[in-house]
């Protein structure tokens, strides 16, 4: 059977990123957004839940590598409020990953306090959750004879497993910048996949974050926003630094990238974010890859739309007066 070269390259990006996920029984499954860094961060940090006024809630799509055989697609989306109980706020997060054979969904729940310092805030919040992974054991197939990978751990079909995840996070919040710090899977708890002859454990390993944000007024309609949000498991590391614009609190625009070395740049993207009303707001990136994967595919597209129920719809009640028949 003849293969062509371009399907060979597919389906050896394809192996090497489930190698680079499974080898040695560890695993990486923190999303890789630019929306999280820029608007969602909420979704990793669970100290920033709840600080918008009202019920923030928001849906995203990222399609990775677009052109490439498997290549990544994550679905995610949220909802955050103060809660009625003092200086308290909470969040609810569900998430779905796709990168070749494995797959990921996770749905979480955060809370957070607030510690009132003068006209700033010290939060502190903490998120718990389930994992669960899916590994089709049937894509991972060699580009000339399709024969399965000889591997005891690989049942050759779909294998599921789950997992709980804590993390924790501190977040201090002026009027004109914040600044955070987090760590996610804090128990490292692992993964059992059923394997054809032994179980494979994956070891998700934990990873911390420190970001920073700010808007910097210039007059009445014009502000200057730049972002940083760092990553690592002390193996890896992922580094997004942004800068952008917004006009009229309504339009933003902006340029970033990922990366924090020479050999460690995997991106440019370019941001914009329109308020359609005071509260509705649509997202969109495009990701340029600069890494060795730019050959094979033609950029990353993510979108997300956000809508900020106000809080006099979430906490204003109507009077209740019981009637003396129907009590």
């Amino acid at each position: 059977m003849k293969v062509s070269g371009s399907y060979i390259i597919i389906r050896s990006c394809i192996l090497f990123i489930f190698f680079l996920f499974f080898s040695e029984g560890k695993a990486q499954v923190y999303l890789n957004s630019t929306h999280i860094s820029q608007w969602h961060t909420q979704m990793i940090q669970p100290a920033l839940s709840g600080q918008s006024e009202g019920l923030r809630t928001f849906a995203t799509y990222r399609y990775q590598w677009v052109g490439l055989d498997g290549a990544p697609m994550s679905i995610f989306a949220g909802a955050d409020m103060k809660l009625p109980i003092k200086n308290s706020s909470g969040g609810i997060f569900v998430a779905h990953d796709r990168l070749g054979a494995s797959s990921y969904t996770s749905a979480n729940i955060s809370y957070a306090y607030s510690i009132p310092l003068k006209d700033n805030i010290l939060s502190i919040g903490a998120n718990i959750g389930m994992v669960g992974s899916i590994l089709d054991g049937s894509k991972l197939t060699t580009p000339s004879d399709k024969l399965p990978i000889e591997d005891p751990s690989l049942s050759g079909r779909k294998e599921s497993g789950f997992r709980a995840n804590i993390a924790l996070g501190a977040a201090y919040i002026h009027s004109m910048f914040y600044a955070h710090a987090f760590i996610d899977n804090l128990g490292d708890f692992k993964t059992k996949i059923n394997g054809l002859n032994t179980d494979l454990r994956i070891s998700n390993g934990r990873y911390f974050g420190i970001g920073l944000g700010s808007s910097i007024p210039i007059n009445e309609k014009f502000s200057i926003d730049p972002k940083i949000l760092f990553k690592s498991d002390l193996v890896n590391y992922q580094l997004d630094i942004s800068l952008s614009s917004t006009f009229d609190k309504r339009y933003s625009l902006g340029i970033g990238t990922r990366g924090y070395n020479n050999n460690s740049f995997e991106s440019l993207f370019l941001i914009t974010k329109v308020n359609i009303v005071d509260n509705i707001a649509i997202m969109y990136s495009f990701d340029i890859v600069l890494n060795e994967l730019k050959t094979v595919n033609s950029g990353s597209h993510e979108v997300s739309f956000q809508y900020i129920i106000p809080k006099r719809y979430v906490t204003n009640r109507s009077k209740i007066v019981n009637h003396p028949r129907y009590l």
